[in-house]
């Protein structure tokens, strides 16, 4: 058992102030618009990681899902005004990350 799951309230701290210290320092480097758009793409992130760590296996009507997820993230970042800074997008990302790993660490409520 993580070291997180026995102690919820230090779990939930981290969480709560990783992901949010991460997601506003992104908002320095690239639009408020385009950090909430990666952010919450945490839904059809946790499918991918817990197919990656095989946790469950994807069928074929949830990779649809999953690529539709993805393609509409993608048009809506489309506009032309798409900043492309790495340490942004990668704070962003560490945003998403933080909440997978909080949420992924607790498999009795996945399986």
């Amino acid at each position: 058992m993580p070291i997180l799951a026995k102690i919820p309230a230090l779990a939930c701290a981290i969480g709560l102030s990783g992901s949010n210290g991460f997601h506003i320092l992104a908002t320095h480097s690239i639009p408020a618009a385009q950090a909430n758009l990666i952010s919450y793409l945490w839904p059809v992130m946790i499918v991918v990681f817990g197919a990656m760590l095989r946790l469950f296996r994807l069928r074929p009507r949830q990779v649809v899902g999953l690529v539709l997820g993805f393609a509409g993230a993608v048009i809506l970042m489309g506009d032309g005004r798409l900043s492309m800074s790495p340490t942004g997008i990668g704070l962003a990302v560490g945003a998403v990350v933080i909440v997978l790993a909080g949420l992924l660490s607790r498999t009795d409520t996945i399986r």
